[in-house]
């Protein structure tokens, strides 16, 4: 100041007050205004940087600095103030004028939305009030899901068959098919999250477990492959005595689990995908033991069936095994 009032011509005979150095630099440095946290000496950066200074200095208890010089660490620690003013609030409010926002965003430190109408000094909020924004809670909401993945949809594993079928017919019929994986579906969030967080009236968390995820996922599959995914994926086999059987698309083949009388009057092995891909058939005993696995039924009934029928007619007696399993009046149950 007594240079500045040497070059000036001014007479620097009185004294230079300090009472509003605060001030000067906060209109000076507006991202380095910084208000104190949790504990002492601990500040946050109107640039949204935190900042340190020692605890015995007497600037460590201000609630609020203006500062001059920082010092930047690396590896994500604390920045170091190394010089600095006090600053009341009054003066801060002379000195910026406080932006008044809409916030809607997720929250990483709650793991839940958070909307409201902030006053603010850049990163340091003054003043917060909760907002109905209902389209930018659900914004939040599909940010959350990108950030936390998509475990936080309580009900997605309802749509887990559904994915598995589409899968397969993207691995065996063509690229036609949607691709319905994890990674997949994270980039196309806004496309069918956000409807179905629309239909679901969902603005928070809590509202997650509201989200039919398979309704939504099937709006990412063109209405003529949906027409035809229960002809090349069904979700179900019919047994020669009209009995249903579901299909398990999880493994690397789809595969029923069967008691093996339940598999009498089938020649051969049920085809999906058009005749493409043969079932991996999971034949039980009337205990539902273990017996066969084939993906080959027809040779099953060729070759070793006659030693497997040998075997469970002396081990299950009550029960028809019939040397041509293959024939209509092959039965499932015990001969009355």
């Amino acid at each position: 100041a007594q240079r500045l009032r040497r070059r000036l011509g001014v007479d620097d005979s009185g004294a230079f007050a300090v009472d509003h150095l605060g001030s000067v630099l906060a209109l000076a440095f507006p991202d380095r205004v910084a208000r104190r946290r949790d504990r002492v000496g601990r500040y946050l950066l109107s640039n949204g940087v935190g900042a340190a200074i020692a605890e015995h200095d007497n600037l460590a208890t201000s609630e609020w600095l203006a500062v001059a010089e920082v010092e930047l660490l690396g590896e994500g620690g604390d920045a170091r103030i190394l010089l600095a003013a006090p600053i009341t609030r009054e003066e801060l409010d002379h000195a910026i004028e406080p932006a008044v926002v809409t916030v809607a965003e997720w929250d990483r430190r709650t793991r839940d939305v958070r909307v409201q109408r902030e006053t603010r000094i850049g990163a340091i909020v003054l003043k917060a009030s909760p907002v109905d924004d209902r389209d930018g809670a659900r914004r939040a909401l599909v940010e959350g899901v990108r950030v936390e993945g998509l475990a936080l949809l309580p009900r997605l594993d309802d749509a887990a068959a559904f994915r598995a079928r589409i899968a397969f017919c993207r691995a065996h019929l063509g690229t036609e098919w949607p691709d319905l994986r994890d990674d997949a579906l994270v980039e196309r969030l806004d496309e069918w999250l956000h409807p179905a967080l629309v239909n679901a009236g969902a603005r928070r968390r809590a509202d997650l477990g509201r989200v039919d995820v398979s309704s939504a996922l099937r709006q990412l599959v063109p209405w003529s492959l949906l027409a035809r995914l229960d002809e090349l994926a069904p979700t179900h086999v019919t047994t020669a005595k009209g009995g249903r059987r579901a299909v398990d698309y999880s493994g690397d083949d789809p595969s029923v689990s069967l008691r093996i009388q339940d598999a009498f009057g089938w020649y051969d092995t049920p085809k999906l995908a058009g005749g493409r891909v043969p079932l991996v058939v999971s034949l039980l005993s009337p205990a539902n033991r273990p017996v066969q696995v084939t993906r080959d039924l027809a040779g099953f009934w060729r070759g070793s069936y006659k030693e497997v029928r040998a075997e469970l007619r002396g081990r299950y007696p009550k029960h028809a095994w019939p040397e041509d399993p293959t024939a209509p009046q092959a039965g499932s149950g015990p001969p009355r």
